[in-house]
């Protein structure tokens, strides 16, 4: 398990430049879907420590 730690495989977490964004219905509808949704589904993603724990 430790072993498995050392080796860099899939470690470089890169998001790709942010080329555009949707038209919003409203300020809300935006505010909702980043805090709901962007941390996931966006070019924008700040992946948590453990992204990089070898399974």
């Amino acid at each position: 398990m430790v072993t498995i730690q050392v080796i860099p495989y899939g470690r470089a977490h890169s998001n790709p430049p942010i080329t555009g964004e949707p038209e919003w219905a409203t300020p809300r509808t935006r505010e909702l879907m980043v805090r709901a949704c962007f941390g996931c589904h966006s070019n924008e993603v700040e992946y948590p420590a453990y992204a990089s724990v070898a399974p």
